[in-house]
């Protein structure tokens, strides 16, 4: 019962939220006129709002620290900006905030070790703003691809059986060379290249066992950022297209159907794994990429707005349904 009194509570929150940005892209109010310092504390006390949901559903529930520590973050980035905008280390307490969560989760139960890995990533992906001012870039997209291909390897040696961890491992160390390499290969295909080849490793983790369905999603993610980043080279200035008084998107429309392709295919595999799930991101994803490719760049305005809406009547929905098919107490 109490959580779904704060599922409902949140789901009217962003809903809210939604609505005034959407409000705000159409005209009828101004964001505009919010000074930084008050966006500081709307953050501050969002974040508290955050953390109280955290405590009152249990610690155990640490998905809650995700939003709780990023508004955290936003707050203190702010405060950050207003002494130095130059900085490259305005961007580290936002990052920090993503991969602590996945360090709580690990510490409340240590068999899900896996939390370890999106954690020490992003710890990496969070230190190397600071490095940016020092090393070249090259050599700092080697550091990252290698730092990444570290925690694989740990699995691996950890247990022998988890090849698949070596093959990610190994992959994510091979394309480390391509930055070291960069002046071998044209500037321009080195994107997509690397997106190609990073939806290739995770797709070798599903092949290799399929038991790890969830590779798919990285792989088709990947797969589809590598493909708008070929279609940026082989069709540049295609990002808008205009027929008569009507503007249509590409890129943008073409990253989302590659996201709805990809959790299509995850529902295609409902019947030997629990991918019934994926139907709903796929409608969504699909819905977006029609308004994406109709909308043009007037889509790209209310992405924020549209998101809050949608998340919000999913968590309200998901909450009255679940209290609507729980069974009667016993006496």
């Amino acid at each position: 019962m109490k959580g779904n009194i704060i599922k409902i509570f949140w789901g009217v929150v962003l809903i809210s939220l939604g609505g005034l940005s959407l409000a705000d892209k159409l005209g009828y109010v101004s964001l505009e006129s919010i000074t930084s310092q008050m966006w500081s504390i709307i953050f501050a006390v969002t974040s508290a709002a955050f953390f109280l949901s955290y405590f009152l559903s249990g610690i155990r529930n640490w998905g809650w620290l995700f939003p709780t520590l990023i508004f955290a973050a936003l707050a203190l980035t702010i405060n950050l900006i207003h002494e130095d905008s130059e900085s490259p280390i305005i961007a580290i307490p936002i990052l920090l905030s993503i991969g602590i969560p996945f360090y709580v989760g690990f510490l409340l139960n240590h068999k899900h070790w896996g939390l370890l890995i999106p954690a020490w990533i992003l710890t990496v992906v969070a230190i190397i703003p600071a490095l940016s001012e020092r090393i070249h870039s090259n050599l700092i997209g080697a550091l990252f691809l290698f730092a990444t291909a570290f925690p694989f390897l740990v699995v691996y040696l950890v247990n022998r059986q988890r090849k698949w961890a070596l093959i990610v491992g190994v992959v994510l160390g091979f394309i480390g060379i391509f930055p070291l390499l960069d002046t071998f290969i044209q500037g321009d295909l080195v994107g997509p290249i690397v997106m190609f080849l990073f939806a290739l490793a995770f797709f070798i983790i599903y092949f290799v066992s399929k038991k790890q369905w969830w590779a798919l999603i990285p792989s088709g993610v990947f797969a589809s950022i590598g493909v708008v980043a070929l279609l940026d080279i082989l069709l540049p200035s295609y990002d808008y297209f205009q027929i008569g008084k009507y503007q249509f998107g590409v890129y943008t429309g073409v990253l989302f159907l590659g996201f709805a392709i990809t959790f299509s295919i995850l529902w295609l595999l409902r019947a030997s794994r629990p991918t019934g799930w994926a139907k709903y991101p796929a409608i969504g994803l699909l819905v977006a990429s029609i308004l994406a490719f109709l909308m043009g760049k007037t889509f790209n305005d209310i992405i924020p707005a549209v998101a809050l809406l949608i998340i919000g009547v999913v968590m309200i929905i998901g909450a009255v349904l679940k209290r609507k098919a729980a069974p009667p107490p016993t006496s």
